[in-house]
C-alpha cells in the first residue's frame, strides 16, 4: 500500500469511528469523489463569483474579492474557497494578462461557465422579478 492509499484509509477509518476531524465531505471532495453539484454548493458564494465573471469577465483576484465584498458581503475566505471549486468544476480558468502596465492573473469564464452563469442570471430574474 502507498502512502497516499494508507492516509486515505487512515483517514476513512478516523471518520467512521468519530475519531477524525475531517468530515466524510472533506474527503470526497479531496479524492474526487463528490458530485459536482455538491462541490458547486459546498463553497457557498459559487453563484454570485459566476454572475461577477458574467458581467465583467478578466478580473484579477484583488479586484475580483473586492466586488464581492462591495456587492454581497462576502470575505476573502469564502471568494477563495469558491473560485477554487469553480476551478476544480472547469468554470474558471486563470491567465496571465496585464492591468495597466502590471502583469496579474486573470479570472475567466469558460465556455461551460458562460452557459452556467447564463443560466444563474435568468435564475436571479426569476427570483427578483
Amino acid at each position: 500500500m502507498d502512502i497516499k492509499t494508507y492516509i486515505k484509509f487512515t483517514i476513512c477509518q478516523q471518520i467512521a469511528d468519530g475519531s477524525s476531524k475531517y468530515k466524510r465531505e472533506d474527503i470526497l471532495l479531496h479524492t474526487g469523489q463528490m458530485p459536482s453539484i455538491s462541490l458547486l454548493d459546498e463553497a457557498g458564494a459559487t453563484l454570485r463569483l459566476l454572475l461577477i465573471l458574467y458581467e465583467k469577465d478578466g478580473v484579477n483576484l484583488s479586484e475580483l474579492r473586492r466586488m464581492m465584498k462591495e456587492r454581497y458581503g462576502v470575505g476573502r475566505a469564502a471568494t477563495d474557497s469558491s473560485r477554487i471549486a469553480l476551478l476544480r468544476l472547469g468554470l474558471i480558468e486563470e491567465r496571465r494578462g496585464k492591468i495597466g502596465p502590471n502583469p496579474s492573473v486573470l479570472t475567466y469564464l469558460t465556455e461551460k461557465g458562460r452557459i452556467v452563469a447564463e443560466r444563474v442570471q435568468k435564475l436571479k430574474e426569476l427570483l427578483e422579478g
